[in-house]
């Protein structure tokens, strides 16, 4: 049997149980890098140089870590994904190695980064968008034909995450590019 047909059995975890799974992650993800950074501020050590370069590269290396060592275990799946019975698995419905995992982790950045290169200033999709479309004018690209182009680029999470629901076997494009597939326990 090909690999195509076998992939066409598995269950399949559709684009709302892995929004739930994402924001269970992210909640507990802020968690731990708030709580760290708050019990550093409370001590009064985030003021030390030597401390904040360190909490820094915790800040970004913890979500990595964690998502990447979480789906390459033998559950296959982070916490917010085990809650929602769901796993992450290559295209066989094996377990994927921490490289493959490590590659869909930073791959999810991909779209966050276009964001960024249209708007460097806000904190978040929303206000991307809005600043997208209320200083066109003003951006490096300050002419009025590049608008369209810019809140393209700007909805590009929304394109990127919301795939997930359109596509086949449910993927965004950060699976398809690591050949992994979400699925339903």
């Amino acid at each position: 049997m090909s690999e195509a047909k076998k992939t066409l059995n598995f269950p399949y975890a559709g684009f709302w149980k892995r929004f739930a799974a994402a924001l269970i992650d992210l909640l507990l993800v802020i968690i731990v890098v708030y709580g760290i950074l708050f019990l550093l501020e409370i001590s009064g050590l985030m003021n030390l140089e030597v401390v904040q370069i360190p909490f820094v590269l915790f800040a970004m290396g913890f979500p990595w870590m964690y998502f990447a060592k979480m789906e390459s275990s033998d559950k296959q799946a982070t916490l917010g994904k085990l809650a929602l019975k769901i796993k992450v698995a290559g295209l066989d419905g094996g377990r994927i190695n921490f490289a493959k995992a490590s590659g869909r982790y930073w791959a999810k950045f991909i779209p966050l980064g276009l964001v960024y290169i249209t708007n460097p200033v806000p904190n978040d999709v929303i206000g991307a968008i809005a600043l997208s479309i209320a200083t066109t004018l003003r951006h490096p690209f300050s002419s009025f034909e590049y608008a369209p182009f810019i809140t393209i680029l700007s909805l590009a999470p929304f394109i990127w995450f919301g795939s997930i629901a359109f596509t086949a076997k449910k993927q965004a494009p950060h699976d398809m590019v690591t050949k992994c597939l979400v699925l339903k326990k």
